[in-house]
């Protein structure tokens, strides 16, 4: 017998696609506005005034907690096992066991030697990854098969979908299915709608679908990693402002004003196109800062920090808005920005994704002049970015004025020249390159683990291994801790589907100036499991101004 919310007859596929004329064109984005019938590029679109806006302010601080009565209640936590699905709940408030179990070890040849967990486990997390825009098919179909994202309009016309674009047979099925479900889709929300009600979530089997209705677009996900509803609507409006990123609300609202069928697919540049592919492929293969709503640092020491802030501040014209310096790997370095005001945490993460999106290919140290809306810093009008990359490092400076790229320009080549003769960007590289390990922190069998200062909105997390690999308890965890919606403590358990192979074990610690999240070994006692969280936190309060980008400079 199913639940309300579980539908095995929606009429919706569990892996749905994305229409022929879906195709990556060359074309530039145009829209048309008003009555008229020219069309306005994007790149002619000047950014509104700053005086009025409203910053979104991501630095302040929460109310301190008192660390001591949350160990107390950490040691004194009885961590039993109870059943229960993260996706439909039923567990205690403090304690999670996720039913089905899930397995990262893989197949072994019949008759051979069992490694030791600690050794095998080891070898998985360094195993190479590839890069994002060079998925293998295999490994893209099977994303895919997992989990989707659509774009439609209120019309029910289809703008996007995460699905093959190479023009096969199963490409192109998919395609044309994606063409009659989004009327389905967009039927389902009207009749919500016309009861007075707002489709969010629905449950199918084991699949999860989520709506987000933001008209005249509605955005669709479709998972079966038993991820939480929270968490892909967020995902879902990440997409959404990467769209207002390149169009900027006034222009799409207005262009489906004029016609109701207007049909945005078809205005869907390249650039666009590969740029929503990217982040859809973050966001289905495991991308910890768009899960915790946070930027990944590098660690610097205080004083080398200090010194780049000052030479940013010199060499500032007053043109400049905003400036972000990336390490390799699109890590933050530092920001340049106004003492009482700073960018919203999703603004700077569709920055970062576009500038990676339209690097791509570069050799050399190319410059780039990028027209972009910030939908949560102002989603009516373009600022323009000049990026300037030295070696693998990234220069951000962001403008008001279209017409400033000169005198930008030379800003930025002051800050690069000085940097280089500091013999910074060395610094950057060799920082990056020893990154973080578990073994830097005294906590006994931790595998790996992800620690976010929410007074920063930053995270940290060992470099040597690859958290992808632990994707799925990644997510239990992260839906269990979010499910039971307190602060404090949740554990979660994972029992391995191979006889003589431990399990693993996840705690995530919550509170109101920090979480945690750290995977260990199954077979610890409790007390293992205190000792190592403690130490994760007291590591990374220890050497917060080396890991997290404090204030940045300010002016």
């Amino acid at each position: 017998m199913h639940s309300p919310l579980e539908s095995t007859s929606c009429g919706l596929p569990e892996t749905p696609p994305r229409p022929s004329f879906l195709q990556k064109k060359p074309s530039l984005s145009q829209l048309t506005l008003g009555g008229s019938s020219k069309s306005i590029k994007i790149s002619e679109l000047q950014a509104q005034p700053t005086t009025e806006i409203t910053f979104a302010s991501a630095g302040t601080a929460p109310a301190q907690g008192d660390s001591a009565s949350v160990y107390q209640g950490m040691a004194g936590l009885d961590l039993r096992s109870v059943r229960g699905d993260p996706m439909t709940g039923g567990s205690d408030s403090w304690t999670v066991r996720t039913n089905p179990t899930l397995t990262i070890f893989s197949d072994e040849e019949e008759g051979a030697t069992s490694m030791k967990f600690t050794d095998r486990l080891g070898e998985m997390l360094r195993e190479p990854t590839t890069r994002l825009w060079d998925v293998p098919p295999e490994e893209e179909k099977e994303m895919r098969r997992t989990k989707q994202f659509f774009v439609l309009s209120s019309a029910g016309k289809p703008i996007y979908s995460m699905t093959d674009t190479n023009g096969d047979d199963e490409g192109q099925e998919e395609n044309n299915q994606f063409v009659t479900d989004g009327g389905v889709i967009q039927t389902l929300v009207s009749s919500f709608a016309l009861d007075g009600s707002e489709l969010t979530s629905f449950v199918a089997g084991t699949t999860r679908f989520t709506v987000l209705d933001r008209s005249p677009l509605i955005l669709v996900a479709v998972s079966k990693l038993k991820e939480n509803e929270s968490d892909l609507l967020n995902q879902l409006d990440l997409i959404h402002s990467f769209l207002m990123s390149t169009f900027s609300r006034p222009n799409i609202v207005r262009s489906f004003q004029n016609k109701e069928g207007f049909d945005l697919g078809k205005h869907l540049g390249r650039a666009c196109v590969s740029g929503l592919d990217l982040l859809c492929r973050l966001m289905a293969r495991f991308d910890p800062g768009i899960l915790l709503g946070a930027l990944q640092t590098i660690k610097l020491r205080k004083s080398t920090r200090a010194k780049v802030n000052s030479i940013m501040i010199k060499h500032r014209v007053k043109e400049v808005l905003y400036g972000l310096l990336l390490g390799p790997g699109g890590k933050l370095i530092t920001i340049l920005r106004p003492r009482s005001h700073t960018l919203h945490t999703t603004d700077l993460q569709i920055l970062f994704l576009t500038v990676a999106n339209q690097s791509r290919g570069n050799t050399g140290e190319e410059e780039l002049w990028l027209p972009i809306c910030l939908p949560k810093f102002n989603p009516n009008g373009f600022l323009h970015v000049f990026v300037k990359h030295v070696g693998e490092t990234s220069l951000l400076l962001v403008s008001a004025d279209k017409n400033s790229f000169f005198t930008v320009r030379e800003s930025a080549q002051k800050m690069c020249a000085d940097l280089e003769r500091h013999r910074y960007f060395d610094k950057f590289n060799m920082s990056a390159l020893s990154g973080l390990s578990t073994a830097d922190i005294p906590a006994p069998l931790v595998y790996h683990f992800i620690y976010k200062s929410k007074r920063h909105l930053q995270y940290v997390m060992p470099t040597q291994t690859e958290p992808s690999q632990l994707h799925a308890h990644y997510l239990s965890l992260h839906s269990a801790v979010n499910r039971s919606g307190r602060i404090g403590v949740t554990y979660c358990k994972w029992e391995s589907e191979r006889p003589g192979v431990p399990a693993l074990a996840g705690v995530g610690w919550v509170t109101p100036n920090y979480e945690v999240y750290l995977i260990t070994s199954g077979t610890a006692r409790k007390e293992v499991f205190v000792g190592s969280a403690r130490a994760v936190v007291n590591w990374c309060k220890k050497y917060e101004e080396r890991l997290f980008v404090c204030e940045g400079a300010t002016f």
